[in-house]
């Protein structure tokens, strides 16, 4: 089966809340280890916005960086690396099921809404 690619940038980037974070989180997945200037350059995105949001998906723990060994000091000292994505899926669901349950009080509803996790024996 085929991975389409596109289709899957427009699924992450609700996950993610922003096309950008999409974008830059499939390509650190798919090539893994990168600077933020290979970002840069695979995305077609400016170095500004690539640096700016790979700080933002790190806070998010979304991505982890890791101190690069061969840069004593200046630009790009760090290589990125994306968190699975069943990580991402699990913080969307708690999300979904948040916004569900707000949703269910504000129509009166006595209802709590929780996915579960299929276990395999």
């Amino acid at each position: 089966m085929e991975i389409n690619f596109k289709k899957l940038e427009k699924i992450l980037a609700e996950v993610l809340e922003s096309e950008t974070a999409s974008k830059i989180y499939l390509t650190v997945y798919r090539k893994g280890g990168l600077k933020s200037k290979d970002v840069a350059r695979l995305t077609k995105l400016h170095p500004s916005t690539v640096r700016n949001c790979l700080y933002e998906l790190c806070k998010q723990k979304v991505l982890h960086r890791k101190k690069n060994k061969e840069a004593k000091v200046g630009k790009n000292p760090y290589v990125y690396f994306a968190a699975p994505p069943d990580v991402l899926i699990k913080r969307y669901i708690k999300r979904l099921e948040s916004e569900l349950d707000q949703l269910a009080r504000l129509a009166g509803a006595k209802i709590e809404i929780r996915f579960e996790e299929e276990r395999k024996c």
